[in-house]
């Protein structure tokens, strides 16, 4: 859990850190993939810990994990314009998109773990 949380707390630092003191990388759709990967290693570490203390992983559970996920993505983006960063619908896809594939990734994996118990 406390790998999980040092992240989010991490990620939140990242994204809102001024503009003026990132370096200025010129790389097409660098941003979007930095948004995808964030917030999917966000939702794998969230999935790795229910899995940990033996969380049952249901289709519900992932999607209230991706509502609360989305809210939070889209408190972050609202937030940015506070610290000189842009805002962007299409940022919180990114985010949006990364949780999601990680969510499945998480939801599959959990459906292979049962089968296995069930064999």
């Amino acid at each position: 859990m406390a790998l999980w949380l040092c992240y989010w707390v991490a990620l939140f630092a990242v994204m809102h850190t001024p503009r003026e003191h990132i370096p200025k990388i010129h790389v097409s759709n660098l941003d979007k993939g930095a948004h995808v990967t964030g917030y999917l290693l966000l939702a794998l570490l969230g999935g790795a810990y229910a899995q940990r203390t033996r969380r049952q992983i249901t289709f519900s559970w992932c999607a209230s994990w991706v509502l609360a996920y989305g809210l939070y993505a889209a408190f972050d983006e609202l937030t940015q314009p506070f610290f000189n960063r842009s805002a962007g619908v299409f940022d919180w896809l990114a985010d949006i998109l990364g949780v999601g594939i990680a969510l499945t990734v998480v939801y599959l994996d959990s459906r292979v773990d049962t089968i296995k118990d069930a064999a």
